[in-house]
């Protein structure tokens, strides 16, 4: 038999998942890993290095989620 929580709780102001930076989350039956940072904001002027390294990070940021498949 499936069990199932259900994140909702019909407030009108939503739902939040962790109340800090040191909460785990995790989906797809992941390990629950802690808020990571994004990378630094890029200037209009950035060369495609620093656009790749920074889609990659954000790209591993998501797979260690569980956001996104290998």
């Amino acid at each position: 038999m499936t069990t199932v929580k259900r994140l909702s709780e019909g407030y009108p102001d939503g739902t939040v998942l962790g109340n800090g930076s040191s909460d785990k989350i995790g989906f797809y039956n992941k390990t629950c890993i802690t808020l990571r940072s994004l990378p630094a904001s890029i200037g209009a002027t950035a060369t495609t290095a620093v656009l790749k390294a920074a889609v990659n990070q954000i790209r591993n940021l998501l797979k260690n989620l569980g956001l996104g498949t290998p």
